[in-house]
């Protein structure tokens, strides 16, 4: 099981097929949705990421509270300081 498996895990998040996306490439892409009020997919391939990084990032920041879902295919992105101190608590 990688690290991104447990991480996964720990969150009640399904991995996905291939290795799950790192920790990394998850902050990148809410660093770039951070700069939208309503996120949509194509903001984030516009941005230049993979589809297969977005489709492993945004279930997990979901699921983290980082974004929510308002339908199908577009997210509130919740500001860094009404998330991060959930984290630090």
């Amino acid at each position: 099981m990688t690290a991104a498996d447990r991480a996964a895990s720990n969150f009640g998040v399904a991995s996905t097929s291939r290795d799950a996306v790192d920790d990394t490439d998850m902050t990148d892409i809410y660093l770039s949705a951070i700069g939208h009020t309503v996120l949509r997919r194509g903001d984030l391939l516009d941005a230049g990421f993979n589809e297969a990084d977005i489709n492993d990032s945004l279930p997990l920041l979901e699921s983290r509270g980082m974004i929510q879902r308002l339908d199908q295919g577009s997210w509130r992105v919740l500001p860094p300081d009404v998330v991060l101190p959930a984290f630090a608590a």
